[in-house]
């Protein structure tokens, strides 16, 4: 999910808000400030079966199991320079009302205020790498062909146009983190983060700051048939499969880093890859 910040305001240089002038930024943003999420480390529990049963509000961004594995992306052993190195990501807000995530395994992230880029109750189908090189195509097999033939003829330029439309097209879905809870409903909402710290983004505020992984989790829930869900060798279909990747993987990585190991109750849109 690799997205030029630098786009949005050229050389890295703030140039005037890319938000419309009813939006109060300022005021929206001041909302998402870290003091007014959960830190992990007061639900941390010793009792590795147990969901969390205190209430409490995150950021999370979730990856596939295969990652978690092999400890790639963000389960990777340098995980601060692997955040930073992108220029953004997507990411949920969740809460033990509204425990909804894309994928089943994640990390929990402190994200300064200053770094969210867009905020919506419902997942806005960004995509963070259009038009770059290397873009994963996602969809059925025939229709991801064609569009990376016609990605492959597009020239440079061109693709950096589209890259720069689809992330403008969001910058009017600016909630703060009640309206985004409160109309979350079964489903995943997304937010949009930048990752990589110094850039100025938005006028009137601080260069963005780096992001923090404060937690990792797994979501736990009844292994059911849903709307994504296809049978897999790394997707863990039961509670006893679950157990054991939380406790061979989650657990010793959260140990490695230094921050707690946690078993969300709630669901996932995404259940395999």
């Amino acid at each position: 999910m690799h997205y030029s910040v630098g786009q949005l305001s050229p050389g890295g240089r703030s140039y005037g808000s890319y938000f419309a002038p009813s939006i109060p930024y300022l005021d929206i943003l001041k909302q998402w400030r870290p003091d007014n999420f959960t830190d992990p480390q007061t639900l941390s529990t010793l009792d590795l079966k147990a969901p969390v049963s205190q209430p409490y509000r995150f950021i999370v961004h979730t990856a596939t199991m295969a990652d978690l594995v092999w400890r790639t992306g963000v389960f990777s052993s340098d995980v601060d320079c692997e955040i930073a190195g992108r220029d953004a990501m997507c990411a949920s807000l969740i809460s033990h009302l509204k425990p909804f995530t894309f994928r089943e395994v994640g990390v929990i992230l402190q994200v300064p205020h200053q770094n969210i880029l867009c905020a919506f109750h419902r997942d806005i189908n960004s995509n963070l790498q259009a038009g770059l090189p290397g873009t994963k195509v996602a969809g059925p097999a025939e229709a991801r062909a064609k569009y990376q033939a016609y990605l492959n003829k597009v020239p440079p330029s061109k693709r950096t146009g589209m890259l720069k439309e689809n992330v403008l097209k969001h910058a009017s879905f600016l909630q703060t983190p009640e309206d985004v809870l409160n109309n979350t409903f079964e489903r995943h909402n997304e937010i949009i983060v930048v990752t990589r710290p110094g850039v100025n983004v938005h006028p009137g505020m601080p260069a963005t700051s780096s992001i923090k992984v404060t937690a990792y989790f797994m979501i736990d829930d009844d292994a059911s048939p849903g709307l994504d869900q296809v049978q897999s060798p790394r997707q863990p279909r039961t509670k006893e499969e679950k157990d054991y990747l939380f406790r061979a993987y989650v657990v010793p990585l959260a140990i490695h880093h230094g921050v707690p190991a946690l078993r969300i109750a709630g669901a996932a849109s995404r259940v395999f890859d």
